[in-house]
């Protein structure tokens, strides 16, 4: 931004940029803001803080007309604000992927979860008043899950779908001083191996979050391919884990120095084979033909002699549309059977992975 300066504090270990200078703030910020508006409910303070600016430099208003108007913006705004209408003028919610990656690099985690499940996830929260920015993220990322059409996209049950992958919660108070929260959250691994990683892999980090990132994402793969399931796999993932997130930090009060893994066990997980293989129905373990990993989600397509595809959550859905019986339904796509509607076209239902 060519202005500003960055302050130390070495007491605290941290670094904050500030902006003060208020010929900087009118030539270079607030263009920059204008140009680029925020999103989310901090664009409501960006609005109070302009005004004050304009009222500031207000020839008609005396010096103490002045001092009541900014104390009286100064006391609706931030923690302090209670109206979070946008207003009318306000551009819709638009997600994009550095958007995104901007909001995840300050507010986002890559966690391993329990070390017993072996479960990941990614989630990122912010305070309960942002919901319809939570939303739109949901919605953003749900658009990389579905393949297929604006067909899919356009179905009853694609939100339904999408919850149960990229999923938003409220979570608990842990003061009662604290603002309520809400986050978005997503755990299952195919998604993220498939979808989400791979997006933000194409992106450029500009912080050591991009370490996390890098450790999460190849803890991700070792269990996508199921070599969570061995001893070694097992041990390499939690050691990983072990130096992430707050471990990793100059500001970690516990940090007991740099988790050491040996070569040796990297080379053993990577050279094993993997115990679960992709197909067309989803990931399935190795040392059986047929038996499918557990915990993975499905809908439910059925394309159609016409051209017309159709999705739904689950069988029970799809039967309820052509008018049979689950049992029907699942008859069916064992046997590769087509099924006829109303309209007597005839449809091939098929269970597509999520």
């Amino acid at each position: 931004m060519n202005c500003g300066k960055v302050f130390t504090r070495a007491d605290l270990r941290s670094a904050s940029f500030e902006l003060n200078k208020i010929s900087d703030i009118q030539t270079i910020l607030i263009p920059l803001l204008d140009k680029f508006p925020l999103i989310g409910v901090k664009y409501l303070d960006y609005l109070t803080f302009k005004k004050a600016i304009a009222i500031k430099f207000d020839e008609s208003l005396s010096k103490s007309q002045k001092l009541e108007l900014i104390t009286a913006l100064k006391n609706s705004m931030n923690y302090k604000r209670v109206n979070f209408e946008m207003p009318s003028t306000h551009a819709a919610i638009r997600i994009t992927p550095y958007w995104l990656l901007g909001l995840i690099e300050g507010e986002g985690t890559f966690c391993l979860n329990n070390p017993k499940t072996m479960g990941i996830s990614f989630s990122l929260s912010l305070t309960a008043v942002q919901a319809p920015l939570i939303n739109a993220i949901q919605n953003f990322l749900g658009s990389y899950l579905i393949d297929g059409g604006v067909h899919l996209k356009s179905s009853q049950d694609y939100l339904e779908i999408i919850s149960k992958i990229v999923f938003i919660y409220a979570r608990e108070q842990r003061r009662e001083a604290d603002k309520p929260q809400i986050e978005i959250s997503i755990k299952q691994v195919k998604f993220l191996v498939e979808k989400f990683i791979p997006m933000l892999s194409n992106l450029s980090f500009v912080t050591k979050k991009y370490k996390d990132f890098l450790d999460w994402a190849f803890i991700a793969s070792l269990i996508y391919k199921g070599k969570h399931t061995t001893e070694a796999g097992r041990k390499l993932i939690i050691k990983i884990s072990k130096g992430m997130n707050n471990n990793r930090l100059s500001t970690f009060k516990h940090q007991q120095g740099k988790v050491e893994i040996a070569q040796s066990l990297i080379d053993e997980v990577l050279n094993m084979e993997d115990i679960y293989i992709k197909d067309q129905d989803g990931l399935r373990i190795k040392a059986s033909d047929r038996t499918l990993v557990s915990r993975q989600l499905f809908y439910i397509l059925a394309e159609g002699s016409n051209g017309e595809n159709l999705m739904f959550k689950n069988s029970e859905a799809c039967a309820d549309y052509f008018g049979v019986t689950s049992v029907t339904i699942n008859n069916k796509m064992a046997k590769r059977l087509p099924i006829s509607d109303t309209n007597n076209i005839e449809f091939t239902i098929s269970r597509k992975p999520i």
